[in-house]
């Protein structure tokens, strides 16, 4: 029995978990996206439709929906924590706008980005014809795709970024462009990234005025419609409720949700749309109340990521409107702001937790249930105050009529008569939403003149989604030794050859591979020298199986000549020369070392056996620096018995610095003096 009882409940659990998912899959997103500003001629096609329309400011944006901007036109959308901005001749369609997951497609045009945050779990996507960039930080993203489709360029300014042609992907970093050709190619490397036109410097003055803005102390980048708060109103704190915000310039007999029109916008069905540059965020988040007389917005708590919802109202309707209020036959249909403290209920579908997480900013639901509210229980506050509620007639809510010039008077006798509803309601009867595409929705304002659209081969253009299972690893644009140098911090990229680094140059290119007996020393014009002949020692060698000539005793820093430009490498020699009596040395050839000069004065190393080739070692000499001034002779110090051999790999000795003058050797035996060779070149080769 203990096992059936075991069973029945993990069934039980298992069910209700089903439950739970299936109610969050009905629930709308959080996020939105808003048409913030528009110039010229610009069309929006709502999700669902079959014709384009003109877009209109603080018109809600989701999943499906598509934006041109004809030969003149010009658009910024806002959408999460990113402004999205287009300019003239490009079409935009937003394939994804979730919680998690914002995804853009671009058919042709130039779109520009400016993503402000980006939290571990967010995607952020954009599609092109020839392929797709996934965004991996905050930063600044350029995307332009020609008519055509058939060549892409991304431009990363800040940021980093991901782009997958084909089932490979690739790294981008900031600072700089590259080229989708569309047939599934590599990306190509431009270098520098390309030059901002005037286009992109209006975009940049505008992320400039937002970076600025005070509003971003009492509310969340991610509340769409925060950047227009300052412009049109003003701040202060309440020492209950916290920030709120009072709007300038409006009439006298205003009231919240009255200058506007109503309009369905799937899936939350009706949506306010306010009229006013500023009218977005005090509409769809937060409460309103009214203080003396004057209307405040309260955003609320500060939350990371608010939660839209399409009007925050509650609908009243009355018997005996149609003849009192002068609404016409069919009656109609009014509203009223909700205040502090009071419960949004949604007449849309939605989860417990949706409703939860809709007014958790601006009710305390630790005292309210919020997702058991009878609304005709409730005594709105505001309903209370002279010209808050709203009535229109029923034709004009449903046919987004202007609401401002068909808003009749609600006395305070026709309030105590009201009947408080979740969804507008009109004689009874609710208003439901107009079928998509139908005549009445068409018929939103600004429709009157020409709607232009794009061509209808571009609407049909296929786009290349990034898919998950391709290149987890991204892979270094550019061929083998020619890497991303417009990194600010370069690292060796696989492919580079060895002894050759990144260096963060935005247009040179990699010398060949390095071969033996040659270092890159990171400097810009380092030439590398040929290979050290047999007998001569390689003197820039740090790590070297030569034997190292004794430094001179305790020398002090040797300054570079003007124009050398290698003072950050010198290094202080501190042991003595010691000479061992040696015979004379022929003098090395001249074509063994082209570009030294003769030592004025022979080191005269111990006799060794000898020495084989120089191994491949690390000659740091540059022949672009001009020789050493010679120093007049010296005679040759008594020498004094010291060991044959020092640890290699200690001769820091720059090739191009004047010889040490010897020290006066110290009081011991004479030692008589070995005839003085000629001249050679300084090296651990054989007499």
């Amino acid at each position: 029995m203990s096992r059936q009882r075991i069973a029945m409940a993990l069934v039980a659990a298992a069910l209700c978990g089903c439950q739970s998912a299936s109610a969050q899959a009905i629930d709308p997103p959080a996020r939105i996206g808003r048409v913030s500003d528009v110039s010229g001629s610009v069309s929006l096609l709502p999700v669902g439709q079959t014709d384009w329309s003109a877009a209109s400011l603080n018109y809600p944006l989701t999943t499906g929906d598509a934006v041109w901007a004809d030969a003149d036109g010009r658009a910024e959308i806002h959408v999460g924590s990113s402004a999205v901005r287009i300019t003239a001749g490009t079409a935009l369609s937003f394939d994804a706008i979730q919680d998690n997951l914002i995804q853009l497609r671009i058919g042709q045009g130039a779109l520009k980005v400016r993503l402000r945050d980006l939290s571990q779990d967010d995607s952020y996507e954009i599609d092109t014809p020839a392929g797709a960039i996934l965004l991996r930080s905050a930063g600044d993203y350029r995307v332009d795709v020609t008519p055509d489709g058939r060549r892409t360029t991304i431009t990363v300014r800040e940021g980093d970024a991901d782009v997958q042609v084909g089932n490979e992907t690739y790294a981008l970093r900031q600072g700089t462009s590259v080229t989708l050709t569309g047939d599934g190619a590599a990306p190509v490397l431009n270098g520098d990234a390309l030059a901002p036109d005037s286009w992109e410097r209006w975009a940049d003055g505008r992320d400039r005025r937002e970076d600025a803005l005070p509003a971003t102390r009492y509310v969340s980048r991610e509340m769409i419609g925060y950047e227009d708060l300052d412009q049109y109103g003003d701040w202060q704190v309440d020492p209950s409720y916290g920030p709120v915000w009072y709007p300038r310039s409006v009439a006298s007999d205003w009231a919240p949700y009255r200058s506007g029109r109503w309009e369905s916008v799937q899936p939350w069905g009706w949506t306010w749309i306010d009229e006013a540059p500023w009218g977005f965020a005090p509409f769809h988040y937060g409460r309103w109340a009214n203080d003396g007389g004057r209307w405040g917005w309260y955003p609320g708590g500060e939350r990371a990521r608010p939660v839209y919802a399409p009007a925050l109202v509650a609908f009243v309707s009355g018997d005996g409107w149609s003849a009192s209020l002068s609404l016409g036959s069919g009656g109609g249909v009014g509203w009223v702001p909700l205040g502090r403290n009071e419960v949004y209920v949604p007449a849309y579908r939605t989860s417990p937790t949706y409703v939860r997480n809709v007014n958790i900013t601006n009710v305390n639901v630790t005292l309210i249930d919020v997702t058991h509210v009878d609304v005709n229980t409730v005594r709105y506050a505001n309903r209370d105050v002279p010209g808050a509620v709203t009535a229109v007639p029923r034709d004009v809510f449903r046919g987004s009529g202007d609401v401002r010039r068909a808003a009749v008077p609600v006395r305070s006798a026709d309030l105590s008569r009201i009947r408080v509803s979740t969804e507008p309601i009109a004689a009874g009867v609710a208003i439901a939403p107009p079928p998509r595409g139908s005549q009445l929705d068409r018929a939103r304002p600004g429709n009157a003149g020409v709607v232009r659209q794009p061509p209808v081969a571009l609407q049909r253009t296929p786009m290349t989604p990034r898919r998950p299972d391709a290149g987890a690893t991204p892979k270094p644009i550019g061929p083998p030794g020619q890497q991303d140098r417009g990194r600010p911090n370069a690292v060796q990229q696989p492919g580079t050859p060895p002894g050759q680094q990144d260096r963060g140059r935005p247009n040179d290119n990699k010398p060949p591979a390095i071969p033996p007996g040659q270092q890159d020393r990171g400097q810009p014009n380092a030439v590398q020298q040929p290979v050290t002949p047999p007998g001569q020692p390689d003197r820039g060698q740090r790590y070297g199986n030569q034997p190292a000539v004794t430094p001179p005793p305790t020398a002090p820093t040797i300054p570079p000549k003007q124009g050398q430009g290698r003072a950050r490498n010198q290094q202080t020699l501190p042991t003595p020369i010691r000479p061992v009596p040696m015979p004379a040395t022929p003098a090395a050839p001249p074509s063994r070392d082209q570009n030294r000069q003769s030592s004025p004065t022979p080191i005269r190393p111990a006799p060794t056996p000898a020495s084989p080739a120089t191994p491949t070692g690390r000659d740091r000499r540059q022949p672009t620096q001009p020789p050493p001034r010679p120093v007049a002779p010296t005679p040759a110090a008594p020498a004094l018995a010291v060991p044959a051999r020092t640890p290699p790999g200690r001769d820091r000795q720059q090739p191009t610095q004047p010889a040490p003058r010897p020290v006066a050797p110290t009081r011991a035996s004479p030692t008589p003096a070995a005839p003085a060779p000629a001249p050679q070149a300084r090296g651990r080769g054989n007499p």
